[in-house]
């Protein structure tokens, strides 16, 4: 049981890391990507914005949190 525990934890380790690697991949194609990116919701509310977006009008737009 201890050997089949040791196992589950560590295979959960795992799926972490490669969670924490995609998690940052993804920020960073999002983050740095040079066309200016703006996230809303249904809403139309801006959630999310790109650093394209912070640079082109020298200031970043209002989020709706």
């Amino acid at each position: 049981m201890a050997l089949y525990k040791h196992r589950v934890e560590e295979e959960y380790k795992q799926a972490e890391e490669a969670l924490r690697e995609k998690e940052a991949f993804n920020f960073a194609l999002f983050e740095y990507n040079p066309v200016e990116t703006i996230v809303v919701d249904l809403e139309g509310r801006i959630i999310n914005f790109n650093l394209a977006r912070k640079k082109a009008s020298g200031r970043p737009p209002r989020l709706e949190i």
